[in-house]
């Protein structure tokens, strides 16, 4: 939790080499029995890494950090800070109360751009004619929306939904994940 999330770079899931069981197991469980996570260097294809491990479920997950001069700010964007009336700020926070869950649940959400791809092979796969359509383009402004219009449709469109949503605070257990190999890059893709 102290590192931003801007800093991670990649997730490994580490395995013991033979006769490495015991003292993995140990880290593993100390780690967990003390909520720590342990911060070392690693160094991969030449270049030195920042990492962290972690104990997850019955094994550790190495995550590979950004140093800091490979981390841009905020501020590099200069982003203009736009006034905000309480009206607005009010409807905003119902939605986002609406909208919120206790935990990120994976399965919720879909790779809408692989099933794409997918049903593209297996069309060719078939014989058939195959064409991947480019995404839509948007021209920046051509879509200015009154923002006050928009939280409220956004609000009453929910309105219904709004049992639906708080029933889904309580998110599913997600599957245990499979088997890990010795120091893979998980599949997070």
């Amino acid at each position: 939790e102290s590192v931003d999330p801007v800093y991670f770079d990649g997730t490994y899931y580490l395995a013991p080499d033979k006769g490495g069981a015991k003292p993995y197991s140990l880290l593993a469980i100390a780690l967990k029995k003390a909520k720590q996570c342990a911060i070392g260097r690693w160094i991969s294809r030449g270049k030195e890494h920042i990492v962290i491990l972690r104990p997850m479920d019955d094994g550790l997950a190495m995550h590979q950090l950004h140093f800091k001069a490979e981390v841009r700010t905020i501020k590099e964007l200069g982003v203009e800070a736009a006034p905000v009336s309480e009206a607005e700020l009010k409807l905003a926070n119902q939605l986002i109360e609406q909208l919120a869950a206790k935990r990120f649940d994976p399965n919720e959400y879909l790779d809408e751009h692989r099933g794409r791809v997918e049903a593209a092979i297996q069309r060719k796969v078939e014989g058939k004619e195959v064409s991947m359509a480019e995404a839509p383009t948007f021209s920046v402004g051509s879509n200015v929306v009154d923002l006050m219009d928009a939280l409220k449709a956004s609000l009453n469109a929910r309105g219904s939904k709004a049992a639906d949503v708080k029933e889904r605070k309580t998110p599913k257990k997600a599957p245990a994940p499979g088997e890990a190999a010795s120091s893979r890059k998980s599949s997070r893709r």
